[in-house]
């Protein structure tokens, strides 16, 4: 069998019912072909498309390998090719570009243990796995970043959380839209599903040492090793928000109101979360690994939050590190200062 024909096998395969996939995942491989011919090691699927949860509304993410250590001519090429690829697909894609080099020093679970091939050669096997510290950091400083930007909370974030808009039906929690296949653009809970599911991983990782590739586990892993008021909120999430609604906000009152009821619940959800993403930060910027330092002080400059202990761990940071730790540090630090001042 060619490699053509095996490519349209698998992305059949993958996308069986659901034209626009098929032919958005046609058009990467082709833009990419055409725009970097022998300059792709392989394409592959993630997410729900890859693990068989793919639902009408589900968006498409595909990670796209490139040889060796790409030069950066080559990944201004990939991303330019990436962003139109983005405009001109019908189905929502989320391309992610990155190379061998890269995957050596240690790949995400999502690729590594349930990803999907659809062309090129399969490298699964010769990429480490990521260390469960990189890990964990990796889980709980962008679920932070949801936490603090994903919906309409302030620039500079201060404890404790209150809901993001609170006179709104649910609360702020669902302004992220989805484009339906005709094409329209509605109001979705797809946000609120990834900051409970990103922050479920986290804490998995965090207080149990347990990597999650696959979103089918994340419920049943939450509810046999963490458990508690929050386990049932994760559950209603999955099985309500994304399995029955499919991300849209449903019309019928009583589900209305059920999902109100979620939004009303995440709240607590988020400062549980924070509560023990604080200890985390706090350790992170005092601890000895420096780019771990270094990667807690650039997330505070990208999603701050004002709160004594952070300030001056923040500070001490800049008396003890001359390098790009401290450097983030006054950045962060300097932007804080701004935001009192006006």
């Amino acid at each position: 069998m060619s490699s053509d024909e095996t490519r349209a096998d698998a992305i059949t395969s993958l996308t069986t019912g659901d034209a626009a996939a098929g032919d958005a995942l046609r058009a990467v491989v082709a833009a990419f072909e055409r725009g970097l011919p022998g300059s792709v090691r392989g394409y592959y699927v993630v997410g729900s498309f890859a693990d068989a949860t793919a639902i009408t509304t589900s968006d498409l993410d595909v990670d796209i390998v490139l040889k060796d250590a790409a030069d950066a001519e080559t990944l201004a090429t990939a991303r330019r090719l990436a962003d139109g690829c983005v405009h001109d697909s019908a189905r929502e894609l989320d391309i992610t570009i990155t190379d061998e080099a890269e995957l050596a020093r240690g790949c995400h679970p999502n690729f590594k243990l349930s990803s999907a091939l659809i062309a090129g050669a399969d490298i699964r096997d010769q990429v480490p796995l990521i260390s469960l510290t990189d890990w964990t950091r990796d889980r709980m400083h962008s679920s932070w970043w949801r936490v603090a930007r994903l919906f309409a909370r302030p620039a500079i974030i201060t404890l404790p959380l209150s809901y993001p808009e609170p006179a709104e039906p649910f609360l702020g929690y669902t302004q992220r839209t989805v484009r339906l296949s005709n094409g329209d653009t509605v109001a979705s809970t797809r946000d609120l599903i990834r900051l409970i599911g990103w922050a479920a991983t986290a804490l998995l990782a965090l207080q149990c040492g347990v990597y999650v590739s696959d979103k089918r586990d994340v419920r049943r892993l939450y509810r046999e090793r963490i458990g508690g008021e929050s386990a049932a909120l994760v559950e209603d999430v999955f099985t309500l928000c994304r399995t029955r609604w499919a991300y849209l906000i449903p019309n019928d009152p009583e589900e209305r109101a059920a999902l109100q009821a979620i939004c009303e619940r995440t709240l607590g959800f988020e400062r549980s979360f924070v509560a023990v993403y604080r200890e985390y930060l706090l350790a992170e910027l005092h601890g000895d690994d420096m780019e771990g330092v270094r990667f807690a002080a650039e997330v505070l400059r990208r999603a701050p939050l004002r709160d004594d202990a952070v300030i001056a761990a923040l500070e001490a940071l800049t008396r003890r590190d001359s390098g790009a730790a401290g450097a983030e540090a006054r950045k962060a630090l300097a932007l804080l200062s701004e935001s009192v001042g006006d």
